[in-house]
């Protein structure tokens, strides 16, 4: 099995409403973009691939998006790409699954980006890489099923920041345990 999407977009957003962080969590400021033309490509590829007891599902995802400010061509920030908005964003995955275990691989890619409407260096925040590790078994039982699942999140425990001002966690695991009833 092989699915293979691509999807072209444009759209124009008036009164586009954006909250940005200032020094501290409690203070955020409001910013209003009167036109905002957003132009973007997603591309997606999924696989799967069965090999004796074992099934591959790969997956991968693409994303151009150029989202920029419209609003008025004497403003300091026309031409420029919103804040938060990344150009370039991907994802890919891989899981194996057989009768034992299924164990799973995820990374995703962030762009640089801009916190600020004015886009130069100053306010130029880096790109970041996010690799994960997943490993999960389902049990059958008479009544239902049990799903354990345990992921390793931020596997390279990189120091990286989604919002400026605010850095995401490092390594951390997430365990879960959940029951399927299955009435018959």
């Amino acid at each position: 099995y092989i699915e293979i999407t691509a999807d072209y977009y444009y759209n124009r957003v008036n009164n586009r409403i954006l909250t940005i962080p200032t020094y501290d969590f409690n203070l955020w400021k409001m910013f209003t973009f009167d036109v905002v033309d957003i132009y973007g490509i997603d591309i997606s590829a999924n696989a799967t691939i069965q090999i004796g007891h074992f099934e591959f599902l790969i997956g991968g995802k693409y994303s151009y998006q150029d989202a920029t400010d419209f609003s008025d061509p004497a403003s300091a920030t026309y031409g420029h790409q919103i804040p938060y908005t990344p150009h370039h964003s991907a994802s890919a995955n891989v899981m194996i699954k057989n009768k034992w275990i299924n164990v799973g691989w995820d990374v995703s890619v962030v762009g640089s980006r801009y916190y600020l409407p004015y886009n130069n260096w100053n306010s130029s925040m880096p790109g970041y890489v996010d690799h994960g590790l997943a490993l999960s078994k389902k049990i059958r039982g008479r009544t239902g099923n049990i799903l354990l699942s345990a992921h390793l999140l931020n596997l390279f425990n990189v120091q990286y920041e989604s919002v400026r001002g605010f850095p995401m966690t490092g390594r951390s695991i997430r365990i879960a345990v959940n029951y399927e009833y299955i009435k018959y």
